[in-house]
């Protein structure tokens, strides 16, 4: 794997990771006076030979096994914040200014259209989804527990040199 690619990759699931927060189940307003952090987080690269690679129902539509094992993936994992009261799904974000959007981050972090991933339910004391980078132009993705390997939209976030 080409290190500088790794690194780049690493550096943008940490910026990624860095703002995952819970929401409420409350109206915008009170989502916003309530977002939790988690309380740590951390992404890892992932074996190629990953056990989703080998199960077609974990790949995403139209992966081959080969594909699958030729591409780059990562775990983001993480633990619940303490205070789980009104909770009711995490939003993942990509970055703080999605390319979709003009708005600085204090708007975009209570807008759920703007997040990568959103994952709804009462979390678990520890969670991770396992992603690759690719641009598919859809956000945001609804993953339910326990999802395979999906896809991390990285439409609009790319250099001249494909570097994110």
């Amino acid at each position: 794997m080409n290190p500088v690619r790794l690194l780049s990759s690493l550096s943008l699931a940490a910026t990624c990771a860095a703002l995952l927060a819970g929401c409420g189940l409350e109206s915008r307003h009170d989502t916003f006076e309530y977002l939790r952090s988690p309380v740590s987080f951390r992404i890892d690269a992932v074996d190629a030979d990953h056990p989703y690679c080998f199960d077609a129902a974990k790949r995403p539509a139209g992966m081959s096994e080969a594909q699958c094992r030729a591409t780059s993936k990562y775990r983001m994992s993480w633990d619940r914040p303490e205070d789980t009261v009104g909770f009711s799904e995490y939003r993942i974000y990509l970055d703080t200014n999605p390319p979709n959007s003009a708005f600085p981050w204090e708007v975009v972090r209570k807008e759920r259209s703007l997040a990568s991933y959103v994952i709804e339910g009462a979390p678990p004391a520890t969670d991770s989804v396992i992603f690759f980078l690719t641009d598919t132009g859809a956000v945001p993705r609804v993953l339910p527990r326990g999802q395979g390997l999906t896809a991390l939209d990285t439409t609009g976030r790319r250099d001249a040199k494909g570097l994110l």
